[in-house]
């Protein structure tokens, strides 16, 4: 596949993600664009048996937070819970009330613990999903997560 098929293969399915984190539909343009320049510039880099679009949605994951963050718009995980849609609202309520109770905490966590964090609860993302979309060895995203829950358990507690 090249970049030009993916791009039209998942172009509107990667824009309607970002939407969920980023207030303006041209921002969220702005950041679709900047995403598939930085894929053109790496595609002989990526892994050739690793999904595209998992390839494609972590970077457009982490352009939209990368945006969010310098714009101050980054509230923690909370606008980032929705990204897949798998939620009903109900669940949808219950996990934002959850989120507004540790939030504070959660904000202590390194960045890398709350990104993992994030696609394991609360995209429902498996470990395997996760080390393949960021990069790394399934051992570092464990490895992530257990520093991330032990953390939370001593700033909740």
């Amino acid at each position: 596949m090249t970049i030009e098929n993916a791009y039209k293969k998942y172009a509107q399915q990667l824009l309607r993600s970002i939407l969920k984190l980023v207030p303006s539909h041209e921002e969220a343009q702005d950041i679709l664009h900047d995403a598939f320049v930085r894929a053109q510039l790496n595609w002989e880099k990526r892994n050739p048996f690793s999904p595209i679009k998992w390839w494609l949605e972590a970077i457009v994951k982490n352009l939209a937070i990368d945006y969010l963050r310098k714009q101050k718009h980054y509230e923690n995980s909370d606008k980032i819970a929705l990204v897949d849609g798998s939620l009903n609202v109900e669940e949808d309520i219950i996990l934002k009330e959850q989120i507004k109770a540790i939030s504070p905490s959660v904000k202590k966590l390194s960045p890398r613990q709350r990104q993992v964090l994030t696609m394991y609860i609360i995209d429902r993302s498996s470990i395997t999903n996760i080390a393949t979309t960021l990069g790394i060895k399934e051992k570092v995203v464990k490895m992530y997560l257990n520093r991330a829950k032990k953390r939370l358990l001593k700033l909740v507690a």
